[in-house]
């Protein structure tokens, strides 16, 4: 995942609908993730950013447990098709 990675270098922040998309969970799991292996930070407008390392990282930690990549059921879908 290119982009996540340059993003990480970066230092940048994400919102947590991005961060569901990237891990393939849902917005409730993110939340449940918030102050565990999540560490978001409070944007001024009130939203939750959270750094993209941080994110890479859980999606890393993720894969090692055994996890599917994000997006995998949707590769499926387009090999049936």
């Amino acid at each position: 995942m290119e982009s996540m990675t340059n993003a990480a270098e970066a230092g940048s922040l994400t919102r947590a609908t991005q961060v569901a998309k990237l891990l393939g969970i849902s917005l409730t799991t993110v939340r449940r993730k918030e102050g565990k292996t999540l560490h978001p930070r409070q944007g001024a407008k009130g939203e939750h950013l959270f750094y993209a390392a941080e994110v890479e990282a859980e999606r890393q930690r993720m894969l090692a447990e055994g996890h599917p990549e994000p997006g995998y059921m949707d590769n499926l879908a387009e090999t049936d098709a």
